[in-house]
C-alpha cells in the first residue's frame, strides 16, 4: 500500500530537521501517539493507540532513520506491531527542496501490513494509512512552521 503527497513549509529546511530530531515535537505530530522516545540518530521507540472499524489496537515499534540529511531528504524506516493485530512496516520518504519563499516537501510512504491487518479489510487499511501519513504531514508542517 502507497501514498504521496507535497506540503508547502514556509520554513528553512533546517526547521524540519530540528523538528524531526525532537522526540517531544515529533510526537505531537503522529495522531494518537501515547509515548514516542529517543533521537534521530539512535531511532525512536513509539506508542501508537490506533482504532481500525471496531477494532482498537495499541501498537509498539520503533522508527530509525537510514538518511537523514538536513536540506536534502529523510528515510524513515518504522516497525511495530499490535498482539491484536500483528506486525507492520512501513517506509517513509521526505524530500525536501528548498525554494525562494518556501520549502517543499514530498513523501511517499509505503506499508506492508500482517496476514491479520489484511483480515480487516485492504481498503480500511489503506483508507486509514493515507489518512494518517496525511494527518502526520500536516501536523508536521505546522511545527515547522512555529
Amino acid at each position: 500500500m502507497q501514498t504521496t503527497g507535497t506540503r508547502r513549509l514556509f520554513a528553512p529546511p533546517e526547521t524540519l530537521h530540528r523538528v524531526l530530531g525532537t522526540a517531544a515535537t515529533l510526537q505531537g505530530c503522529l495522531p494518537r501517539c501515547d509515548s514516542f522516545t529517543g533521537s534521530i540518530t539512535d531511532g525512536y521507540d513509539f506508542a501508537i493507540s490506533h482504532k481500525i472499524g471496531p477494532l482498537t489496537a495499541t501498537f509498539r515499534g520503533r522508527a530509525t532513520f537510514s538518511r537523514a540529511v538536513a536540506g536534502q531528504g529523510y528515510v524513515m524506516d518504522v516497525t511495530g506491531s499490535s498482539r491484536l493485530t500483528g506486525s507492520v512496516t512501513a517506509r517513509i520518504t521526505l524530500a525536501v527542496t528548498p525554494r525562494p519563499r518556501f520549502t517543499l516537501m514530498d513523501f511517499e510512504a509505503s506499508l506492508d501490513p500482517s496476514a491479520i491487518v489484511k483480515l480487516i479489510g485492504a481498503e480500511r487499511i489503506e483508507r486509514a494509512f493515507a489518512a494518517g501519513v496525511g494527518n502526520f504531514a500536516n501536523r508536521l508542517k505546522a511545527a515547522a512552521e512555529l
